[in-house]
């Protein structure tokens, strides 16, 4: 998933979440109003522990593609700072700027079952998840 589309789902389960919470409530006080509130206590819906669990590996995927852009970011900025010359603390200062302004592109991506797999394109124009053994 790319990280563009991992901001748009991320935002979209968060409504459907908040919206399944919120007729569970309702539901539950319809149940307090019909058995007591003492009566049968049952466990939430499927369908939102789904959603729950989807929406963290979306949120851990983010979190790494964001931590990736970071430390590319860094390094880029120590090369250069090296190129220049520069002493330690501009240096530092640098990578730190470099660090706090990076941001993933929207086409970076992030497979949430193995990380470490790729889409490649294939000799026949169709495109697969693969390891490049470089």
């Amino acid at each position: 998933m790319s990280y563009k589309r991992m901001g748009e789902r991320e935002a979209q389960l968060e409504a459907e979440i908040d919206a399944m919470l919120a007729e569970a409530e309702h539901q539950d006080a319809a149940e307090d109003e019909r058995f007591g509130p003492d009566g049968r206590d049952d466990d939430l819906p499927n369908e939102l522990n789904r959603r729950v669990d989807r929406l963290k590996k979306i949120q851990e995927a983010k979190k790494a593609l964001e931590e990736e852009a970071r430390g590319a970011a860094a390094e880029k900025a120590a090369e250069r700072a090296d190129a220049q010359k520069l002493d330690e603390e501009a240096k530092q200062a640098k990578v730190e700027a470099a660090e706090s302004k990076a941001v993933p592109k929207d086409k970076a991506q992030r497979n949430f079952t193995d990380p470490d797999a790729r889409i490649m394109k294939m000799s026949d124009g169709a495109f697969h998840e693969c390891y490049n053994g470089q």
